[in-house]
Parts: C-alpha cells; sequence; structure tokens
C-alpha cells in the first residue's frame, strides 16, 4: 500500500492568495486529522511584494530589502505572536542581503529553519520552461549544483501540480528519489513539499522541510505561506542582481582592454 500523503493548503491560499492549493486526501485520512484545517472568520492575511521588473537602469532592478519588507502585513488579529513576527523579519532581512542565487539559497533554508523549528530545510529551485530541478549544495565552503529533469522524485510532483505535499514516510513512495526528496539526514520521517508559485502561475522552487517524529501544524504552515512570498521575491531579484552584476565586469573588462590598448599605442 503507498504511504499516506496528503495535499494541503494554507488559510492564506483558501481565501487571500490567487493561486488556489485545493485539498485533497489520497488514502485513509482518518490519520491526518490535525491537517484538516477549519475556516477561520480572521484568516491570516499578506500581501505580497510585487514582482521586480527589468530595466535598463541597474538601479531600477535592485530593490531594497526594507522596501520589500515592509509590504508584508501582519494583522493583529490573525493571533500571530511575537516572536513569530521576529522570526519572519529576520529571515526576509536575511534573504535580502543575498547578491547570489546561491547565497539566496543558503540563507532561505536558514530562515525557513529558524521560522517553523525544522529539522531539516531545502529549497529547491525549478525551471518550468527548462522542464529542471536544481540543487544548490554547499560542502565546506564550496557550492556546487545539480541538475534533474523536472519529472523526477516528490518534489518534481509538488512542482508540478502546484500543490503542498505532506508524507508521515516519503520513502515507500515509489516517486521518492533520495537525492532529491530528502532534506536533511535520511531518520527525519516527517516531509512537507511546498511550492512556490509566482504570479505568472509558474512554479519557481519548492521548499522541503522535515523533522523526526513532531507532526507539522496549520500555524507552521500560514507562517511559512508568508515568508515564501518573500522568498519568490527574492529569487527573481537575486536573478537580475546576477545578470547585472555579470554585465558590469564584462563591461569593466572591456574598458580595462581599451584603456591597455590605448596605453600600448602611446
Amino acid at each position: 500500500a503507498l504511504p499516506k500523503e496528503e495535499i494541503i493548503t494554507s488559510k492564506k491560499d483558501q481565501k487571500n492568495g490567487p493561486k488556489q492549493l485545493q485539498v485533497e486526501l489520497l488514502d485513509d485520512p482518518s490519520g491526518f486529522k490535525n491537517w484538516q484545517f477549519e475556516e477561520s472568520n480572521s484568516p491570516i492575511n499578506t500581501n505580497a511584494a510585487e514582482p521586480i521588473k527589468k530595466s535598463k537602469k541597474s538601479e531600477e532592478a535592485v530593490v531594497d530589502a526594507s522596501t520589500e519588507k515592509s509590504k508584508l502585513t501582519l494583522p493583529v488579529e490573525s493571533g500571530i505572536n511575537r516572536e513569530v513576527v521576529r522570526r519572519i523579519f529576520a529571515g526576509i532581512d536575511r534573504i535580502y542581503s543575498s547578491i547570489s542565487i546561491s547565497e539566496m539559497v543558503i540563507n532561505a533554508k536558514r530562515a525557513v529553519k529558524d521560522l517553523i523549528n525544522a529539522e531539516g530545510v531545502d529549497v529547491v529551485l525549478i525551471d518550468e520552461k527548462l522542464s529542471s530541478i536544481q540543487r544548490i549544495i554547499t560542502e565546506a565552503d564550496k557550492v556546487k549544483q545539480e541538475q534533474y529533469p523536472l519529472s523526477e522524485g516528490l518534489t518534481g510532483s509538488c512542482a508540478l501540480q502546484k500543490k503542498i505535499l505532506n508524507f508521515e514516510r516519503p520513502t515507500e513512495d515509489s516517486r521518492f528519489s533520495a537525492k532529491i526528496d530528502q532534506p536533511g539526514s535520511a531518520r527525519l520521517k516527517r516531509i512537507v513539499y511546498f511550492p512556490v508559485v509566482s504570479d505568472n502561475g509558474e512554479t519557481i522552487a519548492v521548499i522541503q522541510f522535515a523533522r523526526e517524529n513532531r507532526k507539522f501544524t496549520e500555524d507552521d504552515i500560514s507562517n511559512l505561506a508568508m515568508m515564501s512570498k518573500q522568498i519568490e521575491t527574492a529569487i527573481e531579484r537575486t536573478k537580475i542582481l546576477e545578470v547585472l552584476i555579470k554585465e558590469e565586469k564584462q563591461n569593466s573588462g572591456d574598458r580595462l582592454r581599451e584603456l591597455i590598448t590605448n596605453e600600448i599605442k602611446v
């Protein structure tokens, strides 16, 4: 028999979000009572940061982190405590300090881990146009990238379905791929796969988070949903920054070669 799997949605996406992550229960749902969320009269509301528009002027492309952070509103009636608010804004500060994709992934993993007290976290980049999954792995001071087909693993299923997948023992599912789907130690059996979907409807990342025993709660999912919108904007921002930095290096190299050539002619 297949392991128990549940596709869930946060309160944010049920009422306020443009992307509907519908609830689907597979197999016997009796073991997932804690995941059957009730409707609330005061759902968590977030105003997602607007996507960055590319511009010829580099100053228009670089978005100040404090500006993006100010767009995230946390209503008092939502019941979010001060510590959660502190963790959310600390995480946003961290991810917006990144100037490269690899650095952004590392910072986002730390931010998510701190926010929901996960024991293992990974942020896997998705490119639907190229049908690819990109994992960024850090070992000591070295960073390496691995590419996989989008159709591979539970991560690929999450990205294609654009739905949150919750597993108690994902290793028992035939789609599970340890090289893509395991965030951290193999002892972490409770794993959730959370899609980060852009405003144009494309999955741009999948956040994996895991614990050994303790289940993730509705609040964990709702809090992560708020931070995921900031991660979405940070990914797009960092990609633009990388392009600008590459162009600037190229222009600097061209100017240096021109200067050396002119000096030689003199």
